[in-house]
């Protein structure tokens, strides 16, 4: 099994990075896997605020931080890490990681990259995505339409290559209820394992709702990854 590392990005602030990061964190623990996360985030709340236990400050202002971060993002070791990139730290982050050439690295050690990017109406993210692709073309690009931005068609800015880069789509959450999740003290395993109790049954059920159709956007894409990697093995 490829070692997995999900960087979540976009060059804009309030896209909803870090619920995304959340979310992929969260995947892979309701699965009881272990889950690695490092948070780049400089406003918060940002991940490590949230998942506390699982994530690591990191930061990439010199050059002992960075190689710290990236070390541990190329290290196969069968642990899904997820990255909260705060876009402040995005063009560094892509920067950094074209000169070191941590794509072709990642490869040779057998670790996935994927890259969740925030599709947004913005020129200026539609332009990042584009860099991306010619920087990167080694990595697993893929567009996320979050719902709360609206449900503008934005397909032609954000193309696709390959199944694997199919997009997801995080569904948009009830003004009231996005307050409770967004909120630092609040815990989806905590929710989901029973724990908390001052949910109205209303919002509780649209929230178990929203987070199966979440986590079945994360499985659909975790299949597309398996699917690539098999094609991957079977070349000669």
């Amino acid at each position: 099994m490829r070692t997995p590392v999900f960087i979540v990005c976009s060059p804009l602030e309030r896209v909803g990075k870090t619920m995304l990061a959340r979310l992929t964190a969260e995947f892979f623990i309701a699965g009881g896997h272990p889950v690695e996360c490092f948070d780049l985030n400089a406003e918060g709340p940002s991940l490590i605020d949230f998942l506390p236990g699982c994530t690591t400050l990191s930061a990439i202002d010199d050059t002992r931080g960075q190689m710290a971060l990236f070390d541990e993002l190329v290290r196969d070791d069968a642990v899904p890490k997820v990255v909260d990139l705060g876009h402040d730290a995005f063009d560094q982050f892509f920067t950094i990681m074209a000169q070191v050439g941590m794509a072709e690295e990642a490869r040779w050690r057998d670790v996935q990259l994927v890259v969740l990017f925030l599709a947004s109406p913005s020129s200026a993210a539609a332009q990042a995505y584009a860099t991306l692709r010619r920087w990167l073309p080694g990595i697993v690009l893929v567009p996320v339409y979050n719902e709360m931005l609206g449900r503008a068609q934005l397909r032609d800015q954000y193309p696709t290559v390959g199944e694997a880069s199919l997009p997801l789509r995080m569904p948009a959450l009830a003004t009231g209820l996005h307050r409770i999740v967004s909120h630092p003290g609040f815990s989806l395993s905590e929710f989901r394992s029973g724990v908390l109790r001052e949910i109205t049954a209303p919002y509780k059920e649209e929230l178990e709702s929203w987070v199966k159709r979440v986590f079945f956007e994360f499985r659909e894409l975790e299949l597309r990854l398996l699917l690539a990697t098999l094609r991957l093995s079977l070349q000669p």
